[in-house]
Formats: C-alpha cells, sequence, structure tokens
C-alpha cells in the first residue's frame, strides 16, 4: 500500500542528527551560519516552529485588544488560536480555489479602521501571487505575514520582498524536513531585534528530547516503503486500532493541551546543525521530480477535471488534494487498491465567514469534499496512471460543483 505522505529526508540525514545529539558544539557558532546560509542576521530568525515564531511576533508587535487581522480563508488552527490569545480578531478572506489565490475584492470588503495585519498562507505546495495583497497593505498601512509553511523549495526564495514577515517550516512532514525547526525573514531590523531578544528567554530543548524524535521518525520512515505500510495498516484494522488516527498523532507536530507552553522553546544544537545540513545539499532537483509527477498524473485526468490549484501559476504537489463527491466513499475504495488517500493529510482548516447566517466560502465547499492523494515522486508511472483512472469518474462528476 502506498503510504499517504513520504518523509522527505534520507538515513544519512537522520543518522547525522543522532551523532549531534551525542556531540554537542557551540550553538552561537550553528545559529550564525545558519542566518548566514539563509541571508544574515539582521533578517533571519531561526525557531523552534512556525507557531513559536509567530506567536513571538505577536507578542513583540503587541497589537492593541479588539485590532482585526485578515487571514486567508484556509489555514491551521492553531494560527487562529494564537491570534485569539492576543486577543485578536480573525477576518476570514476567501480564496478562489482554482488558483488558490486570496479574492483581492474581499480584502477590500473586510477592511475596517481596526485592521492591522493580512496573515495569508500558501498551501498545498502552490505558491500565490502576492502582489496585489503587498499593495493593499502598502496603500492601508497594515503588516504582511506571510505562511510560507508549504512552499520551500530551494530556489532562493525567502518571501516576498515586500512582506514584513515570512515563515518558512521544516517540520516532519514538510519539503527538506530537519523533523521541526522554522525560519522567518524579518524584513524590519528593529522587529528582528525585538524578537531576537525574547526567543532568547526561552528554554533550549535538550539532546534527549531531540534524540527521542530522531528514532520515531526514523522507525516511521522505515515503515513507509509500501510493503512494510500495508502490512502494518492491515495489522492495527486486525485489531481494531483506526490506522488513520495513529498515523495522525504520530505526525502532530504538538499535543492537545495548552498551546503556548509547547510552544516557547528554541530547538536544540542538534537540530539546528541537522538544518543547516539540509539546507547546504537540498537541490531543486527533487521538488522538480515531485513536480513532474504531479503533472503526469493530472495528464491522465479527464479534460474537464477540476482540483484546488490546477489553475495555480506554480504548483509543486507537497500534496495532493482532489474533490470527489464522496470523500470517505473514495478514500476506501483507493485502499482495497492499495493507495491509503486520507481525509486529512495536513491539519489545515477553511475558516467559515464570520456571520454564520451568510452562505459557505469557497474554501469550506471545497475541503468539505477533498481527499488527499497518496502521491510521491517515487510512484512508478503505471502506479501513477492506475490512481489517476481510479479517481477520474468522480473528479469530472464534481468539477463544476466546486469550481
Amino acid at each position: 500500500m502506498y503510504p499517504r505522505k513520504c518523509l522527505d529526508i534520507k538515513a544519512s540525514d537522520l543518522l547525522y542528527g543522532l551523532l549531534r545529539c551525542l556531540h554537542q558544539t557551540n550553538r552561537t557558532e550553528w545559529e550564525s551560519k545558519l542566518q548566514s546560509k539563509w541571508s544574515s542576521p539582521n533578517d533571519t530568525l531561526i525557531c523552534y516552529s512556525v507557531r513559536t515564531g509567530f506567536n513571538l511576533l505577536l507578542d513583540s508587535l503587541n497589537l492593541p485588544a479588539g485590532s482585526e487581522v485578515l487571514v486567508s480563508a484556509i489555514t491551521i488552527p492553531q494560527m487562529i488560536d494564537l491570534l485569539k490569545s492576543h486577543q485578536l480578531v480573525p477576518v476570514p478572506i476567501d480564496i478562489d480555489m482554482g488558483s488558490l489565490t486570496v479574492k483581492s475584492e474581499h480584502l477590500e470588503l473586510s477592511l475596517t479602521k481596526k485592521t492591522r495585519m493580512i496573515l495569508v498562507a500558501h498551501v498545498f505546495g502552490c505558491r500565490m501571487d502576492l502582489t496585489e495583497v503587498v499593495n493593499f497593505a502598502a496603500e492601508h498601512d497594515l503588516f504582511v505575514v506571510e505562511d510560507c509553511a508549504q512552499v520551500f523549495l530551494a530556489d532562493g526564495y525567502l518571501g516576498h520582498p515586500s512582506a514584513t514577515v515570512s515563515m518558512f517550516s521544516f517540520g516532519a512532514i514538510k519539503t527538506a524536513t530537519a523533523l521541526g525547526g522554522a525560519i522567518f525573514t524579518i524584513r524590519q531590523v528593529e522587529l528582528n531585534q525585538a524578537m531576537s531578544r525574547r526567543i532568547k528567554e526561552y528554554p533550549t530543548i535538550t539532546p534527549f528530547s531531540f534524540f527521542q524524535r530522531l528514532i520515531k521518525y526514523s522507525f516511521l520512515r522505515l515503515v513507509n516503503h509500501s510493503s512494510i505500510y500495508g502490512a502494518i495498516f492491515t495489522f492495527l484494522e486486525l485489531l481494531r486500532h483506526d490506522p488513520d488516527q495513529i498515523v495522525m498523532s504520530l505526525t502532530r507536530s504538538f499535543q492537545t493541551g495548552d498551546l503556548s507552553s509547547q510552544l516557547q522553546y528554541q530547538p536544540s544544537t542538534a537540530q539546528l546543525a541537522l538544518l543547516y545540513r539540509r539546507l547546504s545539499r537540498y537541490k531543486t532537483e527533487a521538488v522538480e521530480r515531485r513536480q513532474a509527477s504531479g503533472y503526469k498524473l493530472t495528464r491522465h485526468f479527464p479534460n474537464d477535471a477540476w482540483w484546488p490549484g490546477c489553475y495555480a501559476e506554480k504548483h509543486t504537489f507537497w500534496i495532493f488534494p482532489i474533490c470527489v463527491s464522496n470523500p470517505l466513499q473514495m478514500r476506501l475504495r483507493l485502499k482495497e487498491h492499495g493507495f491509503d488517500a486520507t481525509l486529512a493529510s495536513s491539519s489545515l482548516i477553511a475558516l467559515p465567514k464570520a456571520d454564520k447566517n451568510e452562505s459557505p466560502t469557497e474554501a469550506q465547499l471545497v475541503l468539505s469534499k477533498i481527499l488527499y492523494l497518496p502521491f510521491d515522486a517515487s510512484m512508478p508511472s503505471k502506479d501513477l496512471i492506475r490512481l489517476a483512472h481510479l479517481v477520474a469518474s468522480d473528479i469530472t462528476r464534481i468539477s463544476k460543483h466546486c469550481q
């Protein structure tokens, strides 16, 4: 059975991380090397996670209570939780799900005297054009925070040059994963300095804690092989355990409970060293292979097929969502044919409109019918074609509903 998501890390990288846990070196040296590798110490901050850095950002900005933040309608729930914990009001901005871009006309409609920030997320591996967003922000003196967690491509893109902050993740299921860690590009020197001062007050993750994480993901990488994964999947079902829930819990970055207490850490020195190794060695060819496989899959869809991001200017297929009439039924059908599709490949949610009496957003409508395909660049062409044919008829039927 093809797993829903393969870890983008080599065994040699995992071994390197384990050895670094046993041989601690100068932390400041690794931070400086990472900052210089990314850009410079003046605009680069290394964090434990994107959520850690976003929490730091909100602490440092200290916006007045009741300030409004325009948020692209697909995001992760913890970003909304963090806004609310700072007494800020998230205002959803709908997305054109064909191109996965913010509907610019909704920015103007949602603007009030209390608006202070725009938080926009690139999703599914599609990098949207932010020109209209940053121009709108400049006109109305708003901060722009760009969530690039799903679109690191090793192509030199450090975020839109006019965004206030651009946030990149190297969490467990991300491209070029270091099993955690985030890098922020911060284009206001004083803001970078304020965030840097605050993060120094956080304790550091212990080498043992990161060592345990490396062991867990070494095991998960081992069972990612299709034959082993399928056998374990079947065994769990025989024991009447839900494999879907187990996989999600094993790859979840943060557990339920108080989020703030889980965020307030600095990455371990071993993790900084592993992240530096990944950035130094990761090649754009890896993303290009995945992109080529994604387009090969779509070429076997019907001509009138539609899926989220099908009109995107730059799609790298970090994950591959489609819309079908009955996602659960299709998931079971694919499982019978050896494909572990899932209803929740990531923790993304669609935000509802502020007025619950209004019609659902386009993002809500699409995510209610979404299914994530088990897709990887290493999948043989014959299986890519088989997967496309299995979902083809249902994609066609649902196309006009989703557009």
